[in-house]
Parts: structure tokens; C-alpha cells; sequence
């Protein structure tokens, strides 16, 4: 059996090395792919790869249409994950939308609701907008595309309609540039579950996350979601989940108590069956009022940072659906 990998130079090291040296010691042959050649490599029994930040960048869509052509020419190949999948996840515009309108009949797993703006042209029509769609304060603003830029994860919680016009026409306290996703913001008890999965495996870990917010606040805050939270976002909280989630541990599925483990493992099966993606991570907050969950991200192939012997896990699950799709 031959897999041959798709990967950055950033992701190689972390995570595709370490899978071709166990792979190797099963007695499969593993090739990048792309230091043989897209327009020259051999057939592979299976292909993986993560170019979700090329699949954002002007300079990596020649690499996107190489792997397009690649997998063409080898219709036999079993490709993990389908590009046209992926690229659903690389634009929070489509992720939300489409994640939405799958998940709309579930009275247990849905998506806070969106509002697209493309031009901030007046307060009205911005209050007109988010009525139409059904997004109410405090909202979160981020960018439309979810990875392959620095700026995806410059964010600002927002509280009132001028406050958000403010936000998206002047620069100088929002540098993002439009059109922006803005999205309602769930209190969920400053805790935020990552969720992993691969394959029929789920892992999970509890974070503390951004505060509850009281409807009179008023006071626009910024900040990157992928540095230090600003105090103003914070709360003292008890670790105690009281379940056998803990922080900063990664928990398999097995282990948590029933209600926990139900609740993650329908989450899992209804987004990855949406979405036919199977190696991927989410990030999931429960509504502090209603008790019902909501996904807030969904990451194509993360780093999976936590899970024991991953490149085992990893390889386990591509033989399994090899075999299934013989």
C-alpha cells in the first residue's frame, strides 16, 4: 500500500512525519507528494493532505488546482478529506450557512444565528439587517474567511446597533475590513469545549472561555482570540465542571459521564455526517439559559493537540474506510 501526503511546510514536521515513520513501520510506503511532483508522482492507494490555508491564499490556489488535476488523473485514490468538503471550512460565511441549515432540525445541536455585511451604509439599514436575520445583541464580529490570514482571528463583542456601525466604518477601532460575519454571542458560563475527532473516536477538553455578559453593557471589546483573553473578558470561575470533563485535559469519549458523553457524541456524528468530513475539530459552548449546544468553529485536521499516539489513531482510521470503500 502506498499513502501519499499534501501538507505546508509548517504542518509536515508536526504531524505528517511523525504519521510516515509509524506508517513505515506497518509496512506501508509514505510519499510527499509534493516533493516528487504533483504533474509526475505515482498513483497512492490514499491521499492526505491539509491545504486549507492555501485554499485562501492567491498564491496557493495554483497548488489547489495541481491536487484537483492530481486527483483527476487517479480516480481509484480514496482522498482524505474531499477538497470541495474542506473548502466549506475555510469561509466562515459557508461553514455557518451550511452547518445552519443541516443542523436547523436538531433540538440539541445548532448554530448561533449570522448576519453578512458586506457595507455598512447606514445604522438603519445595519438594525433592518440583523432583525431580518434574527441575530440579536451582544454579537461577535469576525472576518469571512477562517483560516490562511493573521486577521482571522481579530475579533469584537458588540452591544448595540451604533456600536457596531461604529465598529465596521471606523478603522481606527476595527481594522478589519468588510465584509464581516456577524455573529450572535451565546453565553455559555465561560466554558468552552474543543472538541476532536477522528474517525468513530471523540476526544474532549474544557476551556475557560469569555465571560456571560448582562444586556446593559455597552463598551465595545476587542480582541485576537488566539492571545491572551483582555481582563474584560474574563471571569472568576471555578474550575469544578462538577463531570468528568476536566480543563486542560484531554478526555476520550468513553470516559465521561453518560449525559456528557451522549451529548458530544451526537454532536460529533451530526456534524461530521453534515459536513462528510471525518478528521476534524470543533469547538462547542452550551447556552447558559436553554442547556442546548452550539457550535461556534469546526476545523479541518487541527493539530489534534493532546490526543495520545496520533499518528496511530490516524493511520487506524484512513485503513478502516479504505477497506470499507473495497
Amino acid at each position: 500500500m502506498r499513502i501519499g501526503y499534501i501538507c505546508s511546510r509548517k504542518k509536515k514536521p508536526e504531524m505528517f512525519v511523525p504519521f510516515a515513520k509509524h506508517a513505515e513501520t506497518k509496512g506501508i510506503e509514505v510519499v510527499d507528494l509534493i516533493e516528487q511532483g504533483l504533474d509526475k508522482a505515482d498513483s497512492v492507494d490514499i491521499l492526505f493532505m491539509k491545504i486549507t490555508d492555501e485554499m485562501n491564499s492567491v498564491e496557493g490556489k495554483h497548488l489547489v488546482s495541481q491536487v484537483q488535476e492530481y486527483i483527476a488523473k487517479n480516480p481509484n485514490t480514496l482522498v482524505v478529506e474531499k477538497i470541495e468538503n474542506v473548502e466549506r471550512l475555510t469561509s466562515r460565511v459557508d461553514m455557518y450557512s451550511f452547518l445552519g441549515q443541516k443542523l436547523q432540525n436538531s433540538t440539541s445541536v445548532g448554530v448561533p444565528g449570522i448576519t453578512i455585511v458586506n457595507q455598512a451604509s447606514t445604522v438603519e439599514q445595519l438594525e433592518s439587517d440583523l432583525k431580518r436575520d434574527g441575530v440579536e445583541f451582544p454579537v461577535v464580529v469576525k472576518t469571512t474567511a477562517a483560516c490562511g490570514a493573521l486577521e482571522t482571528h481579530e475579533m469584537a463583542i458588540v452591544f448595540n446597533v451604533p456600536n457596531l456601525f461604529d465598529v465596521l466604518t471606523d478603522k481606527s477601532k476595527f481594522k478589519i475590513p468588510l465584509p464581516v460575519v456577524v455573529q450572535q454571542y451565546i453565553n455559555h458560563d465561560a466554558t468552552l469545549y474543543k472538541v476532536y475527532v477522528i474517525g468513530n473516536d471523540t476526544f474532549v477538553q474544557a476551556r475557560e472561555s469569555i465571560r456571560n455578559f448582562r444586556l446593559e453593557e455597552t463598551e465595545t471589546i476587542t480582541f485576537n482570540s488566539q492571545a491572551k483573553l483582555p481582563d474584560t473578558l474574563i471571569t472568576q470561575k471555578n474550575s469544578d465542571l462538577h463531570d468528568s470533563v476536566t480543563f486542560k485535559t484531554i478526555t476520550p469519549l468513553l470516559s465521561l459521564e453518560k449525559e456528557k458523553r451522549e451529548m458530544f457524541d451526537n454532536a460529533s456524528k451530526l456534524i461530521c455526517d453534515s459536513l462528510d468530513i471525518y478528521l476534524l475539530g470543533y469547538d462547542l459552548v452550551t447556552d447558559s439559559k436553554t442547556g442546548k449546544s452550539f457550535v461556534v468553529d469546526v476545523n479541518y485536521l487541527p493539530g489534534f493537540k493532546g490526543v495520545d499516539n496520533l499518528p496511530e489513531k490516524l493511520l487506524a482510521h484512513m485503513l478502516e474506510r479504505y477497506e470499507k470503500r473495497k
